[in-house]
C-alpha cells in the first residue's frame, strides 16, 4: 500500500509528513480526469479530524472548511455530515477520507445516503467530490469520473453541469 492510498481505517491523515503527498496525489487525480479547480477553490473537507489537512490546503492558496461530528483541534467545525451547515451550491469541491467507514463509524444505509446527499447538496454545478471511499453503487447526482492512469487509490465524480 502506498501513502497515496488510505492510511488506516478510522485514521485519516493525521501525520503532517504525509500532507505533501496526498496534496500531490489530489491535483495529480485532478489532473489526470482534465479537472483545474479554481485559483482560491472553496473546499470541504467531511471528517476532517484534528485539522492538520485543513490547514495545509490553505497554506496552498485553497479556502477550505472541514467538518466532523469528533473534531480533535482548532478550525474543524463540528457537524455531522448527514446535515452540513452551508448553503446549497457552496463548494468547488468536497473530499472525504473514511467518512463512510461503516466498521468505525455507527452508519446505516440511509445515513450514509443522507451523507451522499448532503455532499451533492453542498457542491457547485460542475464541482468536483474526491473520495478516498469505497463506493461500489452510483452516487446520485454525481457522475464517475474514469482516471486514465489507472489509479484506484481515491474516486473523483462531478456533479452535473446542467440544472436538474
Amino acid at each position: 500500500m502506498s501513502l497515496l492510498d488510505t492510511q488506516r481505517f478510522g485514521g485519516g491523515i493525521d501525520d503532517k509528513g504525509h500532507l505533501p503527498l496526498f496534496h500531490r496525489g489530489l491535483l495529480l487525480k485532478l489532473q489526470n480526469c482534465g479537472i483545474q479547480l479554481p485559483k482560491h477553490a472553496r473546499l470541504l473537507d467531511v471528517g476532517s479530524g484534528n485539522g492538520e489537512l485543513l490547514n495545509y490546503l490553505r497554506e496552498q492558496g485553497l479556502d477550505a472548511e472541514g467538518v466532523d461530528t469528533e473534531p480533535r483541534g482548532p478550525g474543524v467545525n463540528k457537524a455531522d455530515a448527514a446535515a452540513l451547515p452551508y448553503a446549497s451550491e457552496t463548494f468547488d469541491c468536497v473530499m472525504s477520507k473514511q467518512a463512510f467507514d461503516g466498521a468505525h463509524y455507527p452508519q446505516s444505509q440511509e445515513d450514509q445516503r443522507d451523507m451522499l446527499g448532503e455532499i451533492v447538496r453542498v457542491l457547485k454545478r460542475g464541482g468536483v467530490y474526491y473520495a478516498m471511499e469505497n463506493f461500489f453503487e452510483p452516487i446520485a447526482g454525481l457522475e464517475r469520473l474514469i482516471d486514465p492512469s489507472g489509479s484506484q487509490a481515491s474516486s473523483l465524480y462531478r456533479k452535473s453541469g446542467l440544472a436538474s
